[in-house]
């Protein structure tokens, strides 16, 4: 299983939970989840011997965990609480306990330190194996009663099915060491050797060395120091005691799946492979071969066959030419298919497929017509709002430390105290770009129990949406009504992109004129106060901090209301004192940079009344979220006095 992290599905009676009823629903919760790391994984790296009948013991190397089995034991020698409980070798229990005894077949750690180690076990299975058939001869009209004997026939998995000369001969009965059934009829066919049992033939030559190894291909057994023997497999390692000598490997491989396949061999010495697309093996051309030892898959080129498509359950003749000289001989072959449920991170033996992926389109300029029809300028009526501001701070005579914000489109005033006065509230809406090029004018009337405001807009664009504001969550209510709709005199007229407006565009502009003002929509720019920061009120400015007084400094996302200083000062009898404070600073959360001004050397004057103040560190902290600090200036004076007036 991949190293990655899973949901975790149940089903009861075959019918699946809802998602909905696993962990209240949120079944991608870390807790809810099952994941996986592959040190924490068993995993196998060898397994001896790579074939067998039932009843093999077959060992298992690789990272087990533990030599535990059962639950009779705590720990296992390295101290972890792991224990096997059963194993599986293909779908079959594997047993590890040997019969009527307690005494394991082998499970044994590396080291008490060690994760790695080894477990034998019995398998199980249905390894076929054929020991004769009666009679050898029979009609060819079919009909004959064939009698099949061997070993561990069984129907566990499918009925059992014989062929006969590539037809199925009908079965009358089966039992572990014998099986019956009828022949079919013999149809003339010009093959002379037919797909049969599990394995290879494999013939021996002992005391040949052959300068040309195809010549192997036409050796008969009358031959000198002829053997014959039976393989269950294309992977052989022969004793080293035995030199000079080739042998042939002859039979079927027969694709469990339709798919793309290609053969790789390796060995010592040298080996030739053959292959019948049509089963035929007169039809065997030769694929793949290597003149020189190997213990990789990937020396030569020439050790790869081409890739072929082969069909499912098609049985298609392969021979394997091989010649030894002296000490170590062995012959590999191996295959791979393109579709596999395995990837390279479960096994070496798999290749995760790379695919390039190449898209064309064409690509269309958009086109919009603006079209005025009716067009007729009239005389401009101006947009006249009201604004009602209510605080309790009214209650208790004081409101300069209790703000809240004036909004207009996507731009936002910096923090206006409750009180402000006409002129503040003026200045702070005439800064948004939103508005301009036009203008407001403000007026204040009103109780003292409230702040209320009559804002005019200067322009003859007519009708405004109405002011949005914002509190912060403080003791604020505010209300807006629009005392005198807006009328426009359709001098000019207003575009508006991705809710970006464009300066007022005369009805009757040049394309140019058009086109300057989509151009300034979509152009950077920053506030004017902003541009011109090195002055001689500046210290220094490098968008970091520094050891300056006055704080100007753009945000986004989640930082804490406050900032902590830590400074030195003097008090008034000349001692030195050394102090961390908080200064309350309200932000506005979001993923919209905001610009903020804080009066740093203001704050400590009022809060630590002294001289010589030595600013050393200034610490923000993270609120609900992260949070993106940039533009930092630090200096005598603020830049700006409304700080979001004139934010890009």
């Amino acid at each position: 299983m991949p190293e990655d992290d899973y949901e975790v599905q149940l089903t009861v009676n075959g019918v699946p939970v809802p998602s909905s009823s696993i962990c209240n629903g949120m079944q991608w919760n870390y807790w809810c989840m099952f994941h996986t790391l592959w040190y924490r994984t068993p995993s196998i790296q060898s397994i001896t011997p790579l074939t067998g009948l039932p009843g093999t013991v077959v060992r298992l190397q690789g990272r087990i965990f533990t030599d535990v089995y059962g639950s009779n034991t705590a720990l296992s020698s390295n101290g972890l609480n792991v224990r096997f409980l059963r194993a599986y070798m293909g779908g079959m229990p594997c047993n590890l306990l040997q019969p009527n005894s307690d005494d394991l077949y082998g499970l044994t750690l590396d080291s008490e330190y060690s994760d790695w180690g080894y477990m034998s076990c019995k398998m199980t299975g249905t390894y076929v194996e054929v020991t004769g058939v009666s009679p050898s001869e029979g009609s060819i009209l079919g009909g004959t009663l064939l009698t099949i004997q061997g070993h561990y026939f069984d129907e566990t998995d499918r009925p059992a099915k014989v062929l006969v000369g590539g037809h199925e001969c009908e079965v009358q009965s089966v039992a572990d060491t014998v099986i019956t059934c009828r022949t079919p009829a013999y149809e003339w066919s010009n093959r002379t050797m037919f797909p049969g049992g599990r394995g290879f033939k494999m013939e021996m030559w002992n005391n040949t060395n052959v300068l040309n190894l195809e010549d192997v291909l036409n050796y008969k057994s009358s031959r000198p120091g002829y053997s014959v023997q039976w393989v269950d497999s294309l992977s052989y390692l022969w004793p080293t005691e035995i030199d000079y000598f080739v042998a042939r490997f002859s039979g079927f491989f027969v694709p469990m799946e339709t798919d793309n396949y290609y053969f790789l061999i390796k060995g010592d010495d040298r080996i030739q492979l053959y292959f019948s697309k049509t089963g035929h093996p007169d039809d065997k051309v030769k694929i793949a071969y290597l003149n020189s030892y190997t213990t990789s898959f990937f020396t030569s080129s020439t050790q790869r066959s081409e890739v072929m498509l082969l069909e499912e359950g098609k049985p298609y003749y392969i021979e394997v030419l091989f010649q030894q000289y002296t000490a170590v001989s062995s012959v590999d072959v191996a295959f791979f298919k393109e579709r596999s449920f395995f990837t390279a991170q479960q096994t070496v033996d798999a290749v995760n497929e790379k695919q390039i992926i190449y898209s064309c389109y064409d690509i269309l300029d958009e086109k919009q017509v603006v079209h005025f029809e009716g067009w007729n300028p009239a005389p401009s009526v101006q947009e006249v709002q009201r604004v009602t501001v209510t605080s309790g701070c009214f209650s208790l005579g004081s409101c300069d430390y209790t703000y809240y914000t004036l909004s207009y489109g996507v731009q936002r005033t910096g923090p206006i105290p409750v009180s402000a006065p006409a002129q503040v509230v003026e200045a702070e809406l005439n800064a948004l770009w939103t508005i301009k090029p036009d203008t407001v004018t403000v007026t204040k009337q009103g109780p003292a129990a409230q702040s209320q405001y009559t804002i005019t807009f200067s322009s003859s664009r007519g009708d405004f949406e109405e002011l949005s504001y914002w509190t912060g969550g403080s003791d604020v209510n505010i209300t807006v009504t629009e005392d005198v709709k807006g009328k426009a005199d359709l001098q000019t007229f207003t575009l508006l992109w991705g809710g970006i407006p464009s300066s007022p565009v005369p009805y009757n502009a040049s394309a140019d004129v058009v086109l300057s003002a989509l151009e300034d929509m979509v152009s950077a720019a920053c506030p004017k106060k902003l541009l011109n920061v090195e002055n001689s009120f500046v210290k220094y400015f490098r968008d970091y901090e520094t050891d300056s007084t006055g704080l100007c400094f753009a945000y986004r996302g989640y930082p804490r209301n406050s900032l902590e200083v830590v400074f030195t000062y003097q008090d008034s009898s000349g001692a030195s004192f050394s102090r961390t404070t908080v200064i309350p600073e309200l932000f506005e959360a979001g993923d919209v940079w905001k610009y903020t001004c804080v009066n740093i050397f203001g704050d400590l004057q009022t809060s630590f009344p002294g001289t010589n103040y030595n600013l050393l560190e200034i610490h923000l902290y993270r609120d609900t979220g992260d949070y993106y600090i940039d533009t930092v200036q630090l200096g005598r004076t603020v830049t700006v006095a409304d700080p979001n007036g004139d934010q890009q």
